[in-house]
This record gives C-alpha cells, sequence and structure tokens, in this order.
C-alpha cells in the first residue's frame, strides 16, 4: 500500500490555507463583539471556529495552534453555557488567543515529515486471494469449455463488458491439462463435449486440491436439462437449460465470483468542520472503507435510513445538535440497536465520557487521534459488529442459517413476486442423536451434527438456502428441481452419511438420518409446505431409520 506521508502533508497544507482564512473572519467576528458583547450569535460562531481549530491543529500536528484554540474554545464555552456578555477581558484574550494561532499556523511547515504514527495505514479490507496475474491486476480468469462456437460467441462480448479475462478449451482433456498448471477464478462448462459429458471434468476439479473454490456453472445444449442430479453431484454451483439466456449466465458467474468476497464496509461520519471530515474519510476510504461524510446532522435521519451504515462515527460538539442526541436516536430505533457508535471529540472530562456510555456510544475516542489509531479502532468495532451480525444468522457449529434465518429467506423465496423456479423443501432429522449424546457423550453428538451439516453442504452445493432449523434437524430448499431429483439427492446424502464411522470413548459407531421432502405447490404458502415436508418426515420414521418419503409418493430405501 502507498504511503500515508504524500496524502498527510498536502491536506496539512490545505488546512493551513484555509486556517488563515478562517482567522481572518474570527478577528473580524471579535472586533464586532468589542461592539455588542452580548450578541449570543457570534459568541456561538466563535466557539464553532474554536473547537474546529483545536481539533484540526491535533489532527496535523500543529501542537502550538490545538494548544491556542482549546484555550479559546474553553472561555468561548463558558460564555455560551452562562448565557452572558463577553467581559472585554475575556475578549483580550480570546483576541491574543487568535493572534497567537495565526502565528502557529505560520511557524508550522506543511512539508515537514509527520511523525512515525502517520506511516502506512493497516489494510483492513483485503482484495480476495485470487489464482491469476490477470485477477491479480483486478482482473478476473474464467474457462470456458465449449465445442460450441456459437456458445463462445454469445459469450465472448459479455465476458469482455464484465473485464473477464478467459480461456477457450475445446474439450475435457485441454481443460485438464490447464487446471493441473493453475486454476482459474471461475468456469463456464458445456455439456456434452467432443470428449465427455463435462461431468468428469467437474468432478476432477474438485477432486484436486484447492479445487472447490472456483464456481462452476454448466450450460446445456439440449431441451430439457435430464441430468442436473449429475451435474449437482460432480459438483457444480448453478446450471441452464436451453434455450440459453447469456446474459442471466454471465450475471450468475458474477454473483458467484462476488459471493465470497470481503465485505466494504459503510461507515457513516457526521462532522460539521469540514476539514476534519474530509480527513476522516480520506484515512477511512485509503483503508478500504465506504464512507458517507454528513457535514448538516438535520440531513441525518435521510441518510441513515439510505445509507444503511455499517458504524458510526459522531462529532461531540455540532451546534444544535449533539452527537449524543443523535446517538440516542439511533439507539431507539430497533433496527441500528447493535451498530457500533464512535464518538470523535476534543473533551476529555469524565463527563463526557459517561455521557458517551449513557447515550449507547461504544467507545469515545479524543481528538487529535492519529490516523493508525483511528483505523485500527473502526476495524475492531467493525470486526465484532460483523461476528455478532454472523452469529445472529448462521449456526455457532455447523455455520448454518439458523431457524430465524432460514425461515425468513424461504419465506422470501415463496413469495409469488421473487418465484421463477420450483421450490422443493427437504427436511432431515439425524436418528437417535439423543442415544448418541448419553452414550458417547456430547462432543461426539457434535461431531455428528458437524458431519450432517458438511455432507449436505457438499450434496446440495448449488443451494444457499441450508439451515439447521433445530437441535437435530435441519432443512434444504431447492430451486429448479423436481420433488424426485432431489429425493435422489437425498438418497445419495442419506447413503454417505451411514457410511461414516464415528468415534465416541474409543468406541466406534454409525448414524443414520431420515428426511421429508416436498414441492410448493399453486396457492401453497410456506407454512402449508413446512407442514407436508413435516408430514412426509414423520412418515419416514415411522417406517425405520434412514428412510426418505415423498410429500405425494411412497417411502424410498
Amino acid at each position: 500500500m502507498e504511503s500515508w506521508l504524500p496524502r498527510m502533508t498536502q491536506k496539512k497544507a490545505e488546512f493551513i490555507a484555509k486556517t488563515r482564512d478562517r482567522l481572518t473572519e474570527m478577528e473580524g467576528l471579535l472586533s464586532t463583539l468589542t461592539y455588542r458583547p452580548a450578541d449570543a450569535a457570534i459568541i456561538k460562531q466563535l466557539a464553532g471556529h474554536f473547537h474546529q481549530l483545536a481539533g484540526g491543529g491535533g489532527i496535523y500536528e500543529l501542537d502550538d495552534l490545538c494548544m491556542y484554540a482549546q484555550f479559546g474554545e474553553t472561555i468561548v464555552f463558558a460564555l455560551v453555557r452562562q448565557g452572558g456578555s463577553a467581559s472585554p477581558d475575556a475578549i483580550d484574550k480570546l483576541k491574543e488567543a487568535v493572534e497567537s494561532m495565526r502565528g502557529a499556523i505560520e511557524v508550522g511547515r506543511p512539508d515537514a515529515r509527520p511523525q512515525d504514527d502517520t506511516g502506512p495505514l493497516p489494510a483492513v479490507a483485503p482484495a480476495i486471494t485470487v489464482a491469476s496475474n490477470a485477477a491479480q491486476k483486478g482482473r478476473l480468469r474464467i474457462f470456458v469449455v465449449s465445442s460450441d462456437t456459437e456458445h463462445v460467441e454469445a459469450l465472448e462480448p459479455l465476458l469482455t463488458g464484465n473485464d473477464f479475462e478467459f480461456r477457450v478449451f475445446t474439450s475435457t482433456e485441454e481443460a485438464l491439462e490447464a487446471l493441473q498448471l493453475t486454476f482459474p477464478d471461475g468456469l463456464l462448462v458445456d455439456i456434452p463435449l467432443s470428449d465427455g459429458n463435462g461431468y468428469e471434468l467437474v468432478a476432477n476439479l474438485r477432486n484436486l486440491p484447492g479445487g472447490n473454490k472456483p464456481p462452476v456453472v454448466m450450460l446445456s445444449r439440449e431441451q430439457g436439462f435430464l441430468d442436473k442430479v449429475g451435474a449437482i453431484r460432480a459438483g457444480v454451483d448453478s446450471f441452464f437449460e436451453h434455450p440459453l439466456d447469456f446474459q442471466a449466465i454471465v450475471d450468475k458467474l458474477r454473483y458467484l465470483l462476488d459471493r465470497d468476497k470481503p465485505e466494504r464496509f459503510r461507515i457513516l461520519s457526521v462532522e460539521d468542520d469540514p476539514d476534519q471530515a474530509e480527513f476522516i474519510r480520506a484515512t477511512l476510504e485509503f483503508a478500504g472503507y465506504n464512507v458517507l461524510t454528513l457535514n448538516d446532522p438535520k440531513a441525518f435521519e435521510e441518510a441513515l435510513l439510505a445509507f444503511c451504515p455499517d458504524l458510526l462515527l459522531l462529532d461531540v460538539m455540532m451546534g444544535d445538535i449533539t452527537g449524543f442526541e443523535i446517538a440516542k436516536y439511533v439507539r431507539q430505533m430497533e433496527r441500528f440497536v447493535a451498530l457500533p457508535i464512535l464518538f470523535l471529540t476534543t473533551q476529555n472530562q469524565l463527563e463526557a465520557h459517561i455521557e458517551s456510555a449513557r447515550s449507547g456510544g461504544d467507545d469515545h475516542l479524543i481528538k487529535p487521534i492519529a490516523p493508525p489509531l483511528l483505523v485500527a479502532t473502526v476495524a475492531g468495532r467493525l470486526e465484532r459488529y460483523r461476528v455478532f451480525q454472523k452469529m445472529l444468522k448462521r449456526e455457532g457449529l455447523t455455520q448454518c442459517l439458523t431457524h430465524s434465518a432460514f425461515i425468513e429467506r424461504a419465506g422470501a423465496l415463496v413469495e409469488p413476486f421473487q418465484r421463477r423456479f420450483s421450490l422443493v423443501l427437504m427436511l432431515i432429522d439425524i436418528d437417535g442423536l439423543r442415544y448418541v449424546n448419553e452414550r458417547y457423550g456430547f462432543p461426539a453428538g457434535d461431531k455428528v451434527i458437524l458431519t450432517v451439516s458438511n455432507l449436505l453442504k457438499k450434496t446440495f452445493r448449488h443451494s444457499e438456502l441450508i439451515g439447521r432449523i433445530g437441535g437435530d434437524s435441519f432443512g434444504v430448499m431447492v430451486e429448479n428441481l423436481s420433488v424426485p431429483e432431489v429425493a435422489e439427492l437425498g438418497q445419495t446424502f442419506l447413503r454417505e452419511l451411514a457410511a461414516v464411522e464415528h468415534v465416541g470413548g474409543g468406541e466406534p459407531f454409525f448414524v443414520t438420518a431420515s428426511s421429508g421432502v416436498a414441492a410448493l405447490g399453486d396457492g401453497m404458502d410456506l407454512k402449508v409446505l413446512i407442514a407436508d415436508a413435516e408430514q412426509a418426515l414423520q412418515s419416514a420414521k415411522a417406517q425405520g431409520r434412514n428412510r426418505l418419503v415423498r410429500a405425494a409418493g411412497k417411502a424410498l430405501r
């Protein structure tokens, strides 16, 4: 990452130039105050100037400027609290403070090297690890495996338009040779190929070390894709049938590639001082964050709802509205009750820290704050927030969706305006998990649960809706497959689970599961779909272990 020094030096020079103009304005205000010592509007303007210069001076290591500004800030804030007239002695002290600040910025050298704590900033939004030189330059590399020239011609402008670098292979053999040397970021695979059906290529990729990562989209030339189950078993992430929508294919590939990228967190900074607002924005954007700066706190509500930040940075003193008041307002909104809130202020009194805690703040940072400290504090709070949000949606042991998250996302798929494909729900219940816990211990039971979740993720790789919906039960929502196709995959899962040998207390044992499968029909809602799948599951368990029952069919061994 480039050094922070050149940017810091430039910003310091800009700040000094603006400060000269601000001091001239303050001198005019003080001259007027001499004749109108009770003018509250002038006192309030001076308070804002001193406050902002105290913060800015500290940021750019103009220590004398910061000291004199804080001195003036103390005098003016006392006048604001008392609500009275400025005495001649107070006005003279303020004039001396302004004169001293002007001398401080003339002594300050914008080209001087800042101290070491303004060195290179830590990167907090790392780029995704990729397997090609093209990707390291910002371009992702795609392997297109197809012997159909029409398909290649249709894909070429779309891939180029998405800034993908791609190579075309006309056979499984050619593609496998390339995969032995390097992995692409993603693959588009036609079926059939000149020397195979394409499934072997995907299966071979998945068996290579690290080959489980690149997303694979499979395309069928034939009308009616009859081998979807084979594609899923091979490790395909998505598949498309004839007639092919090539724009949708590339869009799906882009989605799969972006799915695992690290989040670029959104930070809303409310700071009425333009110089400090720019410093915060530049510092955090340089570290990889998406920053929105707000100079007018009165526009906060609209910005909060439109931007949906992952963290708030609030200045405390902002004229008529304080950062503490904004924080109290945010904490009254259920949607943002856990949102990290950091206060930035020149105040270091105990009362300010107490008010920060009372208003729902998570941290209280004193200006001036060095860029690395600001970045590190923001990064720490965001990491905790990310983990917390993940815990709300993902179950800790298996990292499957929690019951509420699964139901929420399944409900969205069931809505008619969202539905594009057939929907099938499979419910799975581990046979005799209570017995396993009692005989072999809860650690052995946890290993069984983890085995079940891993096998489900492997079997239904193409589905993003896999949830642990109970202590010993899971759910999988599958799009674009029929009940028989899902049942066939379910049978594969049951066979593989039954073949896994577990060990508890030095003793080997085996575990099975039961499953019920149901499809969403016309006029059905999620509640009815779940009821059908649960009825099928109960029927399976009533017939013995290791059974799968379709909601409208007989048991399958």
